[in-house]
């Protein structure tokens, strides 16, 4: 026998499940940001990763740090070029 009060229990925890589920997925989602490609612009760089946590010259190219994670566990470094495009984007820690 189901009391009306068993049947709107079960279908509070069905959606507070599926919510829960969603939020999860969604910070899953942001922690991989979009692709860097070769060739973007360098406000094409910035707009996907955000402003660098560091930032190097050397010559007339410009090195762009990306520290992500605990302690920079993951450091990506994106070389520029003098044309203002991504000419490298790599993880740079093993």
């Amino acid at each position: 026998m189901h009391f009306p009060s068993e049947t709107v229990t079960v279908n509070m925890f069905k959606r507070i499940c599926a919510v829960c589920t969603l939020a999860i997925l969604t910070g899953c989602a942001s922690l991989m940001p979009p692709a860097v490609n070769v060739g973007d612009s360098e406000a094409d760089l910035v707009a996907k990763r955000g402003r660098p946590t560091n930032r190097y010259t050397e010559g007339n190219e410009r090195i762009y740090e990306y520290m992500q994670g605990p302690w920079g566990q993951r450091t990506y470094m994106a070389r520029i070029d003098s044309t203002g495009r991504v000419k490298s984007f790599e993880q740079v820690l093993t």
